[in-house]
């Protein structure tokens, strides 16, 4: 910080930042650090919604996610399981070709959910178009 009160500020990553310049009270402040892997999730179930699957296929389909999403709702999710569960979902959609048919719906939500599983999720993008 200069003395002029200019600041500069770098990057940052948190749950919540608060850049003020002056006095600021804090009070109560909620994250949910898995917001975006969840949104992902809604986003994949919402494309899959619009696709024919057989029904084998479809209900493997929704327990994977299921078993995902209910994974990423705890405060420490295992990011192994999260990424077998992705794993599953992505073999099953790449069998009957659904990835590459609607890569363009499909290949989004899986690839940033690859990312943010960092080393767990290299299978996941292996299996991606």
């Amino acid at each position: 910080m200069s003395g002029s009160g200019v600041f500069n500020i770098h990057s940052q990553q948190a749950g919540t930042i608060n850049n003020v310049a002056g006095d600021q009270m804090i009070g109560r402040q909620d994250s949910t650090l898995h917001a975006a892997p969840l949104g992902d999730v809604a986003v994949l179930r919402t494309a899959l919604a619009e696709l024919s699957l057989p029904a084998g296929a479809r209900g493997a389909v929704d327990r994977a996610l299921d078993a995902a999403e209910e994974e990423l709702q705890q405060p420490a999710p295992d990011k192994r399981r999260v990424a077998g569960r992705l794993e599953e979902v992505a073999g099953v959609l790449g069998q009957f070709g659904v990835l590459v048919s609607a890569a363009d719906r499909l290949v989004g939500p899986l690839q940033h959910l690859a990312r943010w599983l960092g080393p767990a999720g290299h299978a996941l993008a292996a299996l991606l178009p």
